[in-house]
């Protein structure tokens, strides 16, 4: 068994896999919402932040060991990838849990998550999109080939903490956070070739947003497709009804009440960007594709040299 640790800028998560030859199966999930990116001060992570961060992994590390699982990792994103701190975080939180981190790129993060989706989404053509808590991830697909992948400093938590002075947005808010989402798309834009209609929605937020999509719509629980006539219907009525967002949200995904709205505004942007037509949500991501690629794909080279 592994136990994989995703340290990111809004949650803290632990899932524990057992692995099956050239596979995996998720055996337990837990998560944490330490808001890492709202202990950030000047460009720094505090002290309050790496205690937050290092109390979490640390009793994820007990579980872990009480479990008697003796493989760990742990990776960062956007939480210890986009401070001016970042080194001395790590070590840091290395030194109080015994935990070590990788920290890796935006584009590290877009491969990893696209591997991850491929294991529960077939998609030939088309753009994986991670929505983090401080970091989305674009990744272009061609023929069942990565040909592009970016990363933009803009996520659903620190969209919140900077144009958000309320729990839920007003007009004016959402308005100022879909322009800055736009500018820096259009600034950044990856241009990809081929057809770019359909979208993979990786992560907490996507999924949330799959969740909203089917109460709203009638859909079964595990109904995976959004189509963007539905996805401008949610992200309109969230947006012009306060009372029906406080009532939906709290419903489906409480801890993202304050988050949600700024993430579907980038999602918005990113739509709008590719000319998208359909988002199809996957219920895996960056966890598992760093699992396959860590821990799966290593070991299958290992053996080939056996061989």
């Amino acid at each position: 068994m592994y136990g994989v640790i995703d340290i990111g800028s809004n949650t803290i998560r632990l899932n524990v896999y057992k692995l099956m030859d050239d596979n995996f199966k998720l055996l337990f999930k837990n998560k944490f919402y330490a808001g890492l990116a709202g202990y950030v001060v000047d460009g720094r992570l505090s002290m309050e932040g790496i205690q937050k961060a290092s109390s979490v992994l640390y009793d994820y590390k007990r579980t872990v060991d009480n479990l008697d699982i003796k493989d760990l990792l742990a990776f960062a994103t956007a939480s210890l990838r986009n401070i001016r701190n970042s080194q001395e975080a790590r070590l840091l939180i290395e030194k109080l849990t015994g935990v070590r981190i990788e920290v890796l790129s935006g584009e590290e993060e877009g491969l990893l998550g696209y591997k991850g989706a491929m294991f529960d989404v077939n998609l030939n053509e088309g753009v994986v999109v991670d929505i983090g808590g401080s970091s989305t991830e674009l990744v272009a697909i061609q023929d069942g080939k990565v040909i592009k992948t970016r990363s933009f400093p803009m996520g659903g938590l620190n969209m919140y903490l900077k144009n958000v002075e309320q729990i839920l947005p007003q007009k004016e808010e959402t308005k100022r956070m879909r322009k800055f989402a736009m500018s820096v798309l259009s600034e950044e834009t990856m241009n990809p070739p081929g057809d770019t209609s359909v979208i993979c929605g990786v992560g907490g937020s996507m999924r949330s947003l799959r969740m909203i999509n089917n109460s709203i719509h009638g859909h079964p629980l595990f109904h995976k497709t959004i189509e963007k006539e539905e996805f401008d219907e949610i992200l309109s009525r969230l947006t012009n009804d306060s009372m029906f967002a406080r009532e939906k949200l709290i419903k489906t995904c409480p801890e993202r009440i304050h988050t949600m709205i700024p993430s579907l505004c980038i999602m918005k942007s990113v739509i709008k960007a590719l000319n998208a037509k359909k988002i199809i949500v996957s219920d895996y991501g960056v966890r598992e594709g760093y699992l396959y690629s860590r821990v799966i794909q290593q070991r299958g080279e290992t053996d080939g040299e056996t061989l």
